[in-house]
């Protein structure tokens, strides 16, 4: 997914075994960030984002099978 400031989301791989899951990721400001590293630790693995809107809001899905928004900080 992309928005209307350039910021991108979608799945990556990840180094690991062949079987690893993948992981959920954010491209902004020429950075790249995996969605994990900015939630709380008890969620669920994010493998996967398919959509950001222009207020950063993100839709992921997690390893268990649920959907999710992700809201930034203010």
């Amino acid at each position: 997914g992309v928005n209307t400031h350039g910021d991108v989301v979608g799945t990556a791989d990840v180094p690991g075994p062949a079987n690893a899951p993948t992981h959920a990721f954010l491209y902004r400001g020429g950075k790249t960030v995996d969605l994990n590293a900015l939630v709380d630790s008890s969620l669920t693995l994010l493998i996967s984002a398919s959509g950001i809107n222009d207020k950063g809001q993100i839709v992921a899905a997690g390893l268990n099978g649920q959907l999710y928004v992700l809201t930034p900080r203010q």
